[in-house]
């Protein structure tokens, strides 16, 4: 800064912020999401229900099918449990993405309904 003509030691910084800012030292802050709305419970189910239904009409003895028929199972339920858990429902298609392979995945349906059902949850 310059006072009478004389300059003093400082730091100036000039512009503007957006969003959080934070000053101190051991600030802790946490994951914040803004503006996004939950998932639409009943869209979900519709496209779990129809991925069952998919995964169910491959030949019994297809690999990874009961596995992968209880993680939809789970992903129901989570879904239709009061307060539906979004952690929980993405560590779920995490799961079911991992059992989608092989003979189940060859389906464009099943594939195409976990697509859009993760995007649904992770919005």
């Amino acid at each position: 800064m310059n006072r009478g003509g004389r300059a003093e030691p400082g730091i100036s910084i000039g512009g503007g912020v957006v969003g959080n800012t934070f000053i101190g030292d051991g600030n802790r802050v946490g994951d914040v999401t803004a503006g996004g709305a939950p998932p639409d419970r009943q869209e979900v189910l519709d496209l779990v229900a129809a991925l069952r239904t998919e995964i169910a009409a491959k030949a019994p003895a297809t690999p990874g099918q009961d596995s992968a028929l209880e993680v939809v199972d789970d992903l129901a339920e989570e879904m239709r449990a009061d307060e539906p858990s979004g952690e929980v429902a993405d560590h779920l298609m995490g799961k079911l993405t991992k059992k989608l392979v092989g003979a189940l995945a060859v389906s464009t349906n099943v594939a195409e309904l976990a697509e859009k059902i993760a995007s649904v949850i992770r919005g």
